[in-house]
């Protein structure tokens, strides 16, 4: 459900053609890059989906509608098709149209900070998750592991308790009935809490209660139901990465080069240190 009712602080902008126009702080704040790549990041989003919005989403002005209208009532959305319908970019998209309504900033008034470049409150912000069905199962599963560090309660915790989940790929892969218990567990609270969940599935409703749990069909039998019956789209070609993808994946780059630091790795004879790129490269004899 949506925490608050109030309307949305605006400010003046203008469009392509100089038009001033009314946007909301938070759509604004959506707007900037790094704002955009830190939510990406917090969120666990793929990269190729950190564009990905209801309004381009082509080919579905009524299915647009339908999952704007069930964000902005609070509801649940079970959206289904066949691989490559979009399913993935429509759950992306209902989760930044929830972020537009929800997404905590700093007040103008703060240093810094004007009207025209608001600030996201990540100390105080409640970030949607972003995750795959079969990742909590197998997340499920390890913490029966006497090694594991986590525990059941806590992936419970997680996943029920978050303001906005998406649950992407619902029936790739069934897990063990214990790991089915927990995860409907995890659904129901979310329901009973009337929490806002997006549910992708290649399967309808009677498949997901053949091949996963009928449990859990009927729990997305409460949702909006949503089937996207385009065409596949990854059949059009090799899609070009956008600057904002390629920053995402220069950042991602770097983290792993930072993570796998020593200073310096001997290769053979020679010895290697990383430059400021992250980039391994040969040292002179007497570094």
């Amino acid at each position: 459900m949506e925490p608050t009712n109030q309307a949305p602080q605006t400010t003046q902008t203008a469009n392509s053609s100089g038009q001033p126009v009314a946007k909301s702080l938070r759509v604004l704040a959506l707007e900037q890059p790094d704002n955009i790549k830190r939510i990406v990041h917090v969120v666990g989003l793929p990269f190729d989906l950190a564009e990905s919005r209801l309004d381009n989403l082509i080919g579905y002005d009524d299915e647009r509608k339908e999952i704007a209208n069930a964000v902005r009532t609070g509801q649940s959305i079970f959206l289904h098709g066949r691989p490559g319908r979009g399913k993935s970019h429509a759950a992306a998209g209902a989760m930044w149209f929830w972020l537009r309504r929800n997404l905590p900033l700093v007040e103008p008034l703060q240093p810094g900070v004007t009207q025209n470049s608001p600030a996201v409150d990540f100390a105080q912000a409640r970030l949607p998750i972003w995750t795959r069905f079969s990742k909590v199962l197998r997340e499920i599963q390890s913490t029966y592991k006497a090694e594991s560090s986590a525990s059941t309660d806590g992936v419970v915790a997680r996943y029920a308790k978050a303001p906005f989940v998406v649950f992407d790929d619902l029936g790739t892969e069934k897990g063990s009935d214990w790991a089915l218990q927990v995860m409907n567990e995890i659904v129901e609270e979310r329901s009973g809490f009337m929490r806002p969940t997006v549910y992708t599935s290649n399967f309808d409703l009677v498949e997901i209660g053949d091949k996963i749990d009928h449990r859990i069909r009927s729990r997305c039998g409460r949702c909006c139901r949503v089937e996207l019956k385009g065409t596949d789209y990854r059949l059009n070609g090799r899609r070009e990465p956008s600057k904002l993808m390629q920053e995402l994946l220069e950042d991602e780059r770097r983290a792993v080069a930072e993570s796998i630091k020593p200073k310096f790795r001997m290769l053979g004879e020679k010895k290697w240190t990383l430059d400021e790129n992250g980039t391994f490269v040969e040292k002179p004899s007497d570094y």
